[in-house]
């Protein structure tokens, strides 16, 4: 899947960075908080994220390989353009370009 996701970006967009050089982050503690539970195990903390380089978000949602060939490919393209496809809803997850800091423990 990722394999696929770094094609469709390299050959689309290459203005945007590659999710295998990215710090992954949320959009809020709430967010931070559902990605911890669903899936890593309630395990690992929280902690706030700075940086003054890019960012871009995305739909998590859209990392779906139980899909044919063709349309994990138009999740791809949907992925990298920041839409939401077709899902009824989202879990943005924001790439952000290195390098970061890492602040303060929030939990």
């Amino acid at each position: 899947m990722e394999l696929l996701f770094e094609y469709v970006r390299q050959a689309h967009f290459p203005e945007l960075f590659s999710r295998f050089e990215s710090f992954f982050a949320c959009e809020s503690i709430e967010d931070a908080r559902l990605f911890k539970n669903n899936f890593g195990g309630g395990e690992g903390g929280i902690f706030e994220v700075y940086t003054e380089n890019r960012h871009f978000r995305g739909n998590i949602n859209l990392l779906n390989n139980d899909q044919t060939s063709l349309v994990c490919s138009q999740f791809a393209h949907a992925y990298w353009k920041g839409q939401q496809g077709p899902f009824p809803y989202c879990f943005w997850e924001v790439l952000l370009e290195l390098p970061v800091t890492i602040g303060q423990r929030i939990e």
